[in-house]
């Protein structure tokens, strides 16, 4: 096998007696011979995408090279991650645990150092795999994604074992205001996961307005506790990966809203992770 089939594969197991499978990208410095124990990133898919698609949309395998870092971009079952059914909850987390341990059995993989994150419906379920297994993650980067209710009670119970949190969210974002039944409102979903840093008082600031043409602006707001918590919220910034390949928008008939520019989420998860580390 090549170094550069190596760096990039579709890898397949059997879990639950079904095929799954995800992709992997190696960063460029990885070798198999390494006895170091390297990062690891699951990157999750939003409604209708998979794994594939996911990795072209974020782009971040550079990210990966840019940290030495291991990134996985999972696929679920059904096309979206489950927020109610309780099975299927339990079945893509176990899922997830046996992709965190392939990467770290036959890759190098270092599982004290696993990150997750993201977008949509893959947002959403990070936290509910965080919820679920807080002491598995190093740390989540959500984007464009809510609490469920049926996260929330576990989320509460765990509150002083969460891993630190980044969170991208758009006010203008289709699940900004959340949903009845469904998930939690973007604001909620944030006061309710940094729970044991309410006492503190946030420092907010507003970053640059780079790309005046994007219509929107980014307030950031950071607590220590001592876990680091951020919120990037983008006032009238819609449903979008920041600083993604593509705008969403040009293959889907959905309203997804203004595409910021002014920051790129692949950034801000390097930097959070690097803040961890």
């Amino acid at each position: 096998m090549s170094h550069e089939t190596m760096l990039a594969q579709k890898i397949k197991f059997t879990s639950g007696g079904i095929e799954r499978s995800f992709i992997l990208h190696l960063p460029k410095l990885y070798t198999i011979s390494d006895t170091a124990a390297y990062p690891i990133i699951l990157c999750l898919h939003g409604k209708g995408s998979n794994g594939r698609e996911m990795k072209m949309y974020t782009g971040l395998n550079n990210t990966g090279d840019e940290i030495n870092t291991i990134v996985a971009y999972p696929t679920t079952l059904e096309g979206q991650w489950p927020y109610t059914d309780t099975n299927a909850i339990q079945r893509e987390a176990t899922y997830l645990m046996e992709v965190i341990g392939v990467i770290t059995s036959r890759y190098h993989g270092d599982p004290e150092h696993v990150y997750m994150t993201g977008m949509s419906s893959g947002g959403i379920f990070t936290f509910t795999f965080a919820s679920l297994h807080p002491e598995v993650l190093k740390g989540i980067a959500v984007i464009s994604g809510n609490i469920t209710p049926a996260a929330q009670p576990d989320i509460i119970i765990n509150a002083s074992k969460l891993p630190p949190l980044l969170l991208i969210h758009g006010t203008a974002d289709l699940l900004y205001e959340g949903k009845d039944g469904m998930f939690l409102t973007a604001e909620e979903s944030f006061t309710t996961y940094l729970d044991v840093c309410a006492y503190q008082t946030p420092l907010c600031e507003w970053l640059p307005d780079v790309q005046e043409k994007d219509k929107c602006t980014v307030e950031k707001i950071t607590y220590s506790c001592p876990e680091r918590m951020l919120y990037y919220r983008i006032r009238n910034g819609g449903h979008h990966w920041p600083g993604a390949k593509f705008n969403a928008a040009l293959f889907t008939s959905l309203k997804l809203g203004n595409f910021c520019r002014d920051i790129n989420a692949n950034d801000m998860i390097r930097n959070f992770i690097l803040s961890i580390e």
